[in-house]
């Protein structure tokens, strides 16, 4: 056991640091705006146009339309596009709440693997604080062009949430003896998808790693695959 489950405490400690740090995401996103690309996709102006089109003013048909036309002229990461519209046509705030969301989503999987993969017990109160503090190290050269810009956050940031998850459940499945129902099947299918659809070289590595673990589940493993 590589942390004790039975102590609610620690379990305690370690979702509120998860909140806290959500809340100090909260107010750092209180501070990003629209920016440069934002404005393209949330008008359906950006490398296609759509006739009779004024500002925010448009149906889902419209941004279905203008997807097909922008994949077709420009380029496939349709989910990416798809996100940065319906949130930011809606609110600023929206889309600043599911960032904050992500982010805090996103350190909460990482947490989630380095203490299943330690070879140590540790508490998850002390193991979390370390996992949040890493979001302080980031350049805010970087955070600026990736977390705290709207579209490129919904490109680079959001396909990891589902490249991390997906495999988490994926791995999860493949460790239970007892035949898996299909929901989280269905699930893994559905964050592929979504992944495949939102940045290509994560869909590259997505299909790179699938490979690797059904190679080592076949071969280093000698299990039978489960797909």
């Amino acid at each position: 056991m590589l942390y004790n489950k039975k102590n609610k405490l620690d379990t305690c400690i370690y979702y509120f640091e998860l909140m806290i740090f959500f809340i100090f995401l909260l107010l750092q996103y209180k501070n990003v705006y629209m920016y440069f690309d934002d404005y393209g996709y949330v008008t359906l102006s950006y490398a296609v146009q759509l006739p009779g089109i004024e500002g925010t003013s448009y149906s889902f048909a419209q941004i279905i339309e203008f997807l097909k036309l922008h994949y077709l002229g420009w380029g496939g990461r349709l989910f990416t596009y798809f996100l940065d519209i319906i949130l930011l046509k809606n609110s600023v705030w929206i889309a600043r709440i599911f960032m904050a969301a992500v982010v805090c989503g996103l350190f909460h999987l990482i947490h989630f693997i380095v203490v299943k993969s330690t070879g140590q017990k540790i508490l998850l109160s002390f193991s979390g604080i370390l996992t949040f503090s890493l979001f302080g190290f980031i350049q805010i050269n970087i955070l600026r062009d990736s977390f705290y810009w709207f579209i490129a956050a919904m490109t680079y940031i959001v396909p990891v949430i589902l490249f991390l998850g997906g495999f988490i459940l994926y791995y999860k499945i493949n460790q239970k003896k007892n035949r898996v129902s299909i929901f989280p099947k269905i699930v893994i299918f559905i964050a592929f998808v979504l992944l495949s659809s939102s940045q290509e070289q994560l869909g590259g590595a997505m299909l790179i790693t699938y490979i690797l673990m059904l190679c080592m589940k076949k071969f280093h493993f000698k299990n039978k695959i489960e797909a």
